[in-house]
């Protein structure tokens, strides 16, 4: 998984590295992003770059984005991947 779209009202400057905490729809424990990189800044949207996200939690959030889940959790969570 290498990152994601985030909506913030919290302006934040490229390059700026974040611990982020993604709740999950009908997941009891968040998946937390150890280091994330912003790459570039519109607000009010971002795009993070994910450097340091353990297994477990890579793995959990890898399963919840290959599920059917509703539109409204898929608009609320937009991946990309590392190329």
């Amino acid at each position: 998984i290498g990152g994601c779209l985030l909506q913030t009202r919290t302006p934040v400057e490229v390059e700026a590295h974040l611990t982020v905490q993604l709740t999950l729809l009908d997941e009891p424990t968040p998946v937390k992003i150890y280091v994330a990189v912003v790459r570039w800044s519109a607000p009010p949207m971002c795009g993070l770059d994910f450097l340091l996200i353990d297994e477990v939690g890579e793995s959990r959030l890898s399963a919840y984005l290959k599920r059917d889940v509703s539109p409204s959790a898929t608009s609320a969570l937009r991946y990309y991947g590392r190329n």
